[in-house]
């Protein structure tokens, strides 16, 4: 993530973890969030063959292995605390690669985890209001040219941009593969540059900040996946999210099936 590098404890952020091949040792490549005891919100390209995100000749596979909890640190070897085994990965019906549409998916966890003072699940949006200061989180490269991960978590605060306004700017790089902004998407970021998300922020939350409680801290709302842009940070090229609210009825007929 390219940012000034706030400082963070968001307990809903997940950390998606893929096996090397040749080491004894993880790659965090795509982040997610926490949104019941047994399911993580993320983006579909991070368990698609077609994702240069995991086209990767030193990984086992093409989708992650694990989910890392409750942690602002990334250390890259298995962490029996922190670390989850995955069930399956769900990526929604519609997402048709390498279109970049729909672009969301569900993690089912292979356990149900426990919440505590390090985890808490994000809730999900009915309607929000642009007056609400939203935020981008994630373990992704800081340089954008040196390919450098983060091993802390970083956040920053973005604004929410106009769909068509977005669609102004970001018209030049339209492609048989992205034509425009769709009504399930959103656009966020700093016109001026220097603040957005980078490779190895993909499925991470944009969030908005809820109230603050007694005893669990801030909660926060998941209004956004980290789904793709450009160019990271660059002036005039704010971001592509996929709108959480747009998929409440898809995600809750498989979260919450009752």
């Amino acid at each position: 993530m390219l940012t000034i590098g706030l400082d963070t404890r968001l307990k809903d952020q997940a950390a998606f973890g893929w096996k090397r091949r040749l080491r004894n040792s993880w790659a965090f490549l795509c982040g997610g969030s926490l949104i019941s005891p047994n399911f993580i919100l993320t983006a579909a390209h991070c368990g698609s063959q077609s994702s240069a995100v995991v086209v990767n000749k030193y990984l086992r596979k093409a989708q992650p292995d694990i989910v890392r909890l409750g942690s602002r640190y990334i250390k890259r070897r298995y962490n029996p605390k922190t670390d989850v085994t995955i069930k399956q990965f769900i990526q929604h019906p519609y997402w048709d690669p390498p279109k970049h549409y729909y672009d969301i998916a569900l993690v089912e966890l292979a356990k149900p985890v426990s919440f505590s003072k390090t985890v808490q699940p994000a809730c999900l949006p009915g309607s929000f209001s642009s007056k609400y200061d939203a935020y981008i989180t994630g373990w992704g490269v800081t340089d954008e040219t040196a390919k450098t991960l983060s091993s802390i978590l970083r956040a920053a605060e973005v604004d929410i941009i106009d769909s068509s306004e977005c669609n102004a700017l970001l018209n030049p790089f339209s492609n048989r593969n992205w034509w425009g902004l769709m009504d399930h998407q959103l656009c966020a970021g700093k016109l001026e540059g220097g603040v957005d998300t980078c490779q190895g922020d993909s499925g991470g939350p944009l969030q908005v900040k809820l109230q603050e409680t007694k005893y669990e801290g801030n909660m926060h709302m998941v209004i956004g996946v980290t789904s793709f842009g450009f160019k990271c940070g660059v002036k005039d090229q704010p971001g592509i999210y996929t709108r959480v609210s747009s998929f409440v009825e898809w995600i809750e007929s498989i979260v919450w099936p009752q």
